[in-house]
């Protein structure tokens, strides 16, 4: 049976002169559901333009010590 692992992209913008404009970076907070409570996985700050999963799978592999590679069939992405 897969993870699920749930994420949010927002976008980072900063006011300039009463406008808010996107700064090109976005935070891409990733959850998942642990004995039927949300649990904050981590919140990765990456370019707009770089690939949000590819970013998680790459927290994934540098910060499980039990995960030497990733393997899709371990997770599934559902972006919220």
């Amino acid at each position: 049976m897969k993870t699920k692992l749930y994420y949010v992209i927002e976008k980072k913008t900063e006011t300039y002169q009463e406008f808010d404009e996107c700064t090109g970076w976005k935070d891409v907070t990733v959850y998942r559901i642990e004995d039927n409570e949300i649990k904050k996985v981590v919140i990765i700050e990456i370019e707009n333009q770089d690939n949000s999963i590819e970013a998680i799978i790459d927290y994934l592999v540098e910060n499980d010590p039990n995960e030497d590679e990733f393997t899709e069939d371990l997770y599934e992405f559902i972006q919220l």
